[in-house]
């Protein structure tokens, strides 16, 4: 196809000895007079102009710069002016030339040489704006990727990029990073820097794992860019992996569960087996010793060995009740309970199995659950037995139970209303990481043999599965915690409303826990953030007036010392110290009767 020129000169003589200069060349040429009528021809592919026309100048033709240029403009000017000539070039002419015969008769290789170059314009603009499309779909890419896309430069380590992404997985402001490309560090936990550092500015592939400052967990992969054989920059992709780590836990959580229960299910059958004939041995033992000890007589000499006999078996019969127990055989009686008020009444049992070197402390926030009364005792029993035992030389064993939306730990457990979270701890010498999986089974401990059995988790263990739960243990050095967890069951209302709510107002955090523990463990409703409650307990004589001021309505108990004036606030009663736990309680309740 012939190439299309257009020529925009007013004087027919040049007009002329253009069109004589292309006579022979494969092109179109068309002239326009004007200005106003070189703006209406379209579709050139380069255009000659005549720099002074009769309604402008060639610079009006110009598209300001060469970037904005759709071809190629060469100006014509009867005088060679630099100045001139530098604005045309400046507002995009492609070439510039001064009139005369000779350059008119070559104007053929002008725009030859025009074209040529033009060309060499247009691969530019296509590989820059190729170049921008390829930069465009790298930042929509970067943006929008799961996590942070990197890019580093070497050896300095400079940050070339950082993805949007970066203030949303790491939890901070990009404008850290202006600092020093290693700023971002100090978000990572310390133990983990020094790996991630070498990680992150090597000059190989690398892959780590770590953990932030805010707890989030992070996987970041490192790829190194060639360029010639060396490595010229980094590429890197960090992305949140927190959930996934967590149902990474969880699932491995499940799986050790489901093990342990599919071994104590198997030893439970097997320990049943055995409680029923060694039950079947015992009854015939205490037969025989019955029959011995009518033909014998009272003052037989072999009646105190009859009498250690029969105590023997009565022992021998509590290990086959656990075993029974622990292979949910033993009969049990399910209710509706406040598992608080449960802890409060067996805490009582609980301080006289300790002794005086270990202190108790509790916690309790009232939780309704689906429980056998008898067994929640046992199991908490049992738990602060092994607490104890770990505190040879003294400590504290703290049992609290709040009232928890969800947890982690115990994904399987129906949480519907809610959990119950019930927590023993001890202060004393841990339990080995080797023995952590094993403290379950039946029969195992670390004890001495005469200090116990091994039953007394497995206890637990089925008393927890069998109330569709579930139960964790960690341990350190610091101490033993184990928790276990209960679908918490629609609140009796009755039960609650015949004591009615109450607030215990005390800085001092033990005796806040023993009133408390009695208060609920009595029935009532005890609350922090009680808005209408029927009783407050008081402890603090400067809180008098301001808890009287919050619940003008409500029932004041104040605890004073012995020989302390009477409190100021108009108490409906005062209750000296010493006391009696179920002194609290019968004022209380006295002081609510209708």
């Amino acid at each position: 196809m012939p190439e299309r020129i257009l020529l925009v000169e007013d004087d027919p003589l040049h007009v002329e000895l253009v069109r004589r200069a292309f006579r022979d060349a494969d092109v179109v040429l068309e002239v326009a007079g004007s200005i106003e009528e070189a703006r209406r021809a379209t579709g050139f592919d380069i255009v000659i102009t005549d720099f002074k026309l009769p309604d402008g100048t060639g610079l009006d033709l110009l598209p300001g710069t060469l970037d904005e240029a759709q071809a190629p403009i060469i100006v014509l000017t009867s005088h060679g002016d630099e100045r001139t000539a530098v604005e045309a070039m400046k507002m995009g002419a492609f070439d510039y030339v001064v009139k005369s015969p000779d350059s008119l008769r070559s104007m053929p290789e002008v725009v030859t040489r025009s074209r040529r170059q033009w060309q060499h314009v247009v691969e530019r603009r296509r590989a820059a704006n190729a170049l921008r499309e390829s930069e465009e779909r790298f930042r929509q890419l970067a943006a929008n990727i799961r996590g942070v896309f990197w890019l580093i430069d070497l050896p300095g380590g400079a940050i070339e990029y950082v993805s949007p992404g970066f203030e949303s997985t790491f939890g901070s402001d990009r404008t850290i990073l202006d600092a020093a490309p290693d700023a971002w560090l100090d978000l990572v936990v310390p133990e983990d820097r020094e790996r991630v550092r070498a990680a992150s500015f090597g000059t190989s592939e690398a892959e780590a794992e770590f953990r932030l400052l805010n707890d989030r967990w992070i996987l970041h992969r490192v790829f190194p860019i060639r360029e010639g054989g060396d490595v010229v920059r980094l590429a890197a992709i960090s992305e949140d992996v927190t959930e996934r780590r967590f149902a990474q836990e969880r699932n491995t959580r499940l799986e050790d569960r489901l093990r342990q229960s599919q071994k104590l299910e198997a030893l439970g059958t097997l320990a049943s087996g055995v409680a029923h004939d060694f039950n079947n041995l015992l009854t015939a033992i205490n037969g025989l010793v019955d029959m011995a000890e009518r033909e014998l007589g009272e003052d037989h000499a072999a009646r105190a060995s009859l009498d250690a006999i029969v105590n023997a078996t009565e022992s021998a019969g509590s290990v086959t009740r656990s075993l029974l127990t622990f292979a949910r055989r033993a009969p049990s009686h399910v209710e509706t309970i406040d598992l608080a008020r449960v802890i409060g009444e067996t805490s009582v049992l609980i301080r006289a199995l300790l002794p005086r070197h270990i202190e108790l402390r509790t916690e309790l926030e009232p939780c309704w659950i689906q429980a056998d009364r008898t067994q929640m005792q046992q199991l908490l029993i049992n738990l602060c037995i092994n607490a104890r035992d770990a505190m040879p030389t003294g400590g504290a064993v703290t049992v609290s139970l709040a009232h928890s939306r969800s947890d982690r730990r115990f994904g399987d457990v129906n949480a519907e209303r809610g959990l119950a979270v019930l927590l023993v701890s001890d202060t004393g010498e841990g339990v080995a990481p080797e023995h952590l999986s094993r403290i379950f089974e039946p029969f195992f401990t670390t004890k001495d043999r005469e200090d116990g059995t091994g039953l007394g988790l497995s206890v637990v263990h089925s008393i927890v599965k069998e109330h569709a739960g579930a139960i964790d243990v960690s341990s350190d050095e610091g101490g033993t915690s184990v928790v276990a967890a209960f679908p918490i069951t629609e609140t009796p209302r009755t039960d609650v409303e015949a004591l009615g709510t109450a607030i215990v107002v005390s800085s001092d955090r033990q005796q806040r826990a023993v009133l408390t523990t009695a208060l609920v463990g009595a029935g009532f409703d005890v609350r922090a953030d009680a808005t209408d409650p029927a009783l407050l307990v008081v402890t603090d004589p400067e809180q008098i007036e301001r808890a009287r001021a919050a619940h003008p309505e409500a029932v004041m108990i104040v605890v004073t010392g012995a020989d302390d004036p009477d409190p100021p606030g108009a108490p409906t009663c005062v209750l000296r110290r010493p006391f009696r736990v179920a002194d609290l309680v019968e004022i209380a309740k006295d002081a609510l009767a209708p």
